[in-house]
C-alpha cells in the first residue's frame, strides 16, 4: 500500500486522471498584419492574414490490400507525387495517419473526392496566407515550422513573433467510459488570447509605385538586383520598402537559396557612391568651412600622394561653386569640402548622421556598415574617396534616414 500510494503514488494519480479528464489546449489566432491607403482614410488592406486550407491525408490500415496500388496510382496523378513514395505510406499497415499534402486547390480536392478511395481523409487547416503574393515579402517574412510548431521567420513575421502568435488557451473537464464530454460537471476553461494585429505605415499605392518603378528600372538596365525605400522626412515613417528579387512567402519552401529570404534595405550593404555628398556637403556647411557660393577651380582630377581620383567621365568642371558641385555631382568637389574639414570631422559629422549605428527599424536581423576605412589613423586617400561614397558600406536604410535628416 505504502509503494502504491506514496512511492508510486503521482504517476497512479496522474493516470487516473488522464481516464477520467480531457485536458485540450486552445489555439489562438496569429495576429494579421494590414496596410494602409492615405488616400482612402481609415480603411486598411490585409498584407499578412489567416486562411483555413485542405490537407489530404491517409489511414493506411483502412486501405484494402487490393485498392493500395490503384489508390496510390490515383493520387500520383493528381497530387504530381512520386508514386512510390505515396505507395510506401500507404504499406504503413496499422498507421493511423500519414500526411500526403496541404494547402489543396478546389479542383484537386473535387478530383480527389470524385474517387471515393478507402482511406483517403481530408482535414481542415488554418495557415497563415499572403493574399498580395510576393509584395511586401521582405519586409514580411513569412510564417515556417521550428519542428513541429508555426513560428515567424524573417521580417515583422518574426520580428513581432511574440506579439502576434497570442496565447494558447485550456479546457479541463471530465469524460465518460468512452472519453466523450461531461460539462454537466466542474470543467474549467481559459479561453484563447488571440494575437496582436499590426497596422503598418506602408501606403499601398506607393508601394505598389515603387514596386512597378523598380522592376521597370531593373530590366531596362538589366540590374541584378534592386532595393527602393520612401521615407517620410519628418517622422521616419516607412512609406514604401520593395527589393527584387523578391519569393512569395505562400510558397517560401520552393526557394532554393536562402539569401533570397534577406532584406536588401535592412540586411545588406553597399558602397553609396555619389549619393553620399551630401553629407560631406552637410559637414562642410555646419562648420561653416564653405557656403553655397565658395568656389574652387576643378581641373578634372585631385592627386593624394600615389593616388589619383577623377570626376565621372575624366570631365573637368573649371569654377565651380559648392552648389555646382551638388549639381553636377563633382568627386573633387567633394574632396574639397572633406579636405576643408578635416578627417577629424568628416568622421564625427559620418557617425552623427547614423551611419556607425543601426536605425532600430522593427525588422528583423538589421545590419550595420562598414566604416573601417574612416578609423583613426588611417590614410588620407580613404577620407577623400568616402567623400564621395567610396570605400566604406552602408544599409539602404541607414543612407536614406541620413539623408533625410539632411
Amino acid at each position: 500500500m505504502f509503494l502504491l500510494q506514496v512511492i508510486r503514488g503521482g504517476s497512479y494519480s496522474a493516470l487516473a486522471q488522464n481516464q477520467h479528464q480531457i485536458l485540450q489546449k486552445l489555439v489562438p489566432q496569429r495576429g494579421e498584419i494590414l496596410i494602409q491607403d492615405e488616400k482612402e482614410k481609415g480603411k486598411y488592406f490585409r498584407a499578412a492574414t489567416n486562411r483555413a486550407y485542405q490537407t489530404v491525408y491517409l489511414a493506411p490500415r483502412e486501405i484494402p490490400d487490393q485498392q493500395k496500388e490503384i489508390t496510390a496510382q490515383k493520387l500520383s496523378q493528381i497530387l504530381n507525387q512520386d508514386q512510390i513514395s505515396i505507395q510506401e505510406k500507404i504499406n504503413k499497415k496499422d498507421d493511423p495517419y500519414e500526411s500526403l499534402a496541404d494547402k489543396l486547390d478546389d479542383n484537386r480536392i473535387e478530383k480527389i473526392q470524385e474517387l471515393n478511395l478507402k482511406g483517403v481523409h481530408f482535414t481542415s487547416e488554418i495557415c497563415r496566407f499572403y493574399p498580395a503574393s510576393s509584395s511586401l515579402s521582405h519586409v514580411l517574412g513569412f510564417v515556417g515550422f521550428e519542428g513541429d510548431k508555426r513560428v515567424g521567420q524573417y521580417g515583422l513575421e518574426e520580428y513581432y513573433q511574440k506579439a502576434m502568435e497570442g496565447e494558447p488557451g485550456l479546457i479541463q473537464a471530465a469524460k465518460d467510459a468512452i472519453g466523450r464530454w461531461i460539462f454537466s460537471g466542474d470543467y474549467q476553461m481559459e479561453p484563447a488570447k488571440d494575437g496582436d494585429t499590426l497596422i503598418l505605415t506602408i501606403d499601398r499605392n506607393i508601394q505598389l509605385t515603387a514596386e512597378q518603378g523598380l522592376k521597370e528600372v531593373m530590366e531596362k538596365w538589366q540590374a541584378e538586383s534592386g532595393t527602393v525605400i520612401v521615407m517620410e522626412p519628418k517622422t521616419g515613417r516607412i512609406l514604401a520598402m520593395a527589393s527584387l528579387p523578391d519569393f512569395n512567402p505562400n510558397d517560401y519552401s520552393s526557394v532554393k537559396d536562402i539569401n533570397v529570404f534577406l532584406n536588401p534595405a535592412t540586411q545588406k550593404v553597399f558602397e553609396p557612391g555619389s549619393v553620399f555628398k551630401p553629407i560631406t556637403m552637410a559637414a562642410g556647411l555646419e562648420t561653416n568651412k564653405v557656403g553655397p557660393d565658395t568656389a574652387y577651380i576643378d581641373i578634372g582630377l585631385v592627386k593624394i600622394g600615389e593616388y589619383t581620383i577623377t570626376n565621372a567621365n575624366d570631365k573637368s568642371y573649371g569654377l565651380s561653386t559648392m552648389s555646382k558641385v551638388l549639381e553636377k555631382s563633382i568627386n573633387t568637389g567633394a574632396v574639397f569640402v572633406e579636405r576643408a574639414v578635416g578627417p577629424d570631422i568628416f568622421r564625427d559629422y559620418v557617425k552623427k548622421f547614423g551611419f556607425s549605428e543601426i536605425t532600430g527599424i522593427d525588422v528583423t536581423g538589421e545590419a550595420n556598415s562598414n566604416l573601417t576605412n574612416l578609423k583613426e589613423g588611417m590614410p588620407e586617400i580613404n577620407f577623400a574617396t568616402a567623400s564621395f561614397g567610396q570605400g566604406i558600406a552602408v544599409t539602404p536604410i541607414q543612407l536614406i534616414a541620413g539623408l533625410n535628416a539632411v
